[in-house]
């Protein structure tokens, strides 16, 4: 009996075992240009019904991120170290000018997509118990600045990112799935003439 009690508490031990923020770095999938497609449910307080769209995406570490909403009203978003721009019939429409935040939250969402989590220093992240090398989830407190905006992301995925949740500090909710991930070795000349004008 008590051989088999032994036996149980290493069982749970081992299944509540949690690896390194950097053994789930090492996993992910971070050289190249990656695109994904995505859609995303954003629940905003005091609206009954959430807004959901869909869409691909492309991110370039040194360039930037590419967001080409196609479902329900096409529309291209474009964040680069120049800033937030919309992109309407191949003319770029600056939304916000490059101020230093904008700058900032292209490299954090360049890092959470490609899973750099070690180089994020804009937030606390935890390994959340349960995670393994193949399936992993992680909570992401927001600090400083940042936190008067966003209050927490959660992240789930594998090799690559699968679900972005993230809390905002009015009570606004962002959930975005990503799926149909590719790696490719430079960009596509359609997006890279965004990104490098």
């Amino acid at each position: 009996m008590l051989k088999f009690i032994v036996f149980s508490c290493f069982l749970i031990t081992m299944g509540r075992a949690e690896i390194s923020l950097d053994s789930i770095c090492k996993t992910m999938v971070q050289q190249g240009v990656l695109s994904a497609d995505f859609t995303q449910t954003k629940t905003i307080k005091g609206i009954p019904m959430p807004l959901t769209s869909t869409g691909t995406l492309t991110v370039h570490s040194a360039h930037g991120i590419v967001w080409q909403t196609k479902t329900p009203f096409p529309a291209t978003l474009l964040l680069s170290k120049q800033g937030v721009f919309q992109v309407d019939g191949g003319q770029k429409k600056s939304l916000v000018k490059g101020k230093n935040q904008d700058k900032g939250l292209m490299a954090i969402l360049s890092k959470l997509l490609q899973g750099q989590f070690d180089q994020i220093t804009e937030f606390k992240v935890v390994v959340k118990e349960g995670s393994t090398v193949d399936t992993w989830r992680l909570n992401l407190t927001a600090l400083g600045v940042i936190a008067k905006v966003i209050k927490t992301i959660d992240l789930e995925g594998d090799s690559y990112v699968r679900k972005i949740t993230v809390f905002r500090v009015n009570g606004d909710k962002d959930l975005i799935i990503l799926k149909n991930h590719q790696v490719n070795p430079k960009l596509p000349s359609d997006i890279s003439s965004l990104l490098k004008d």
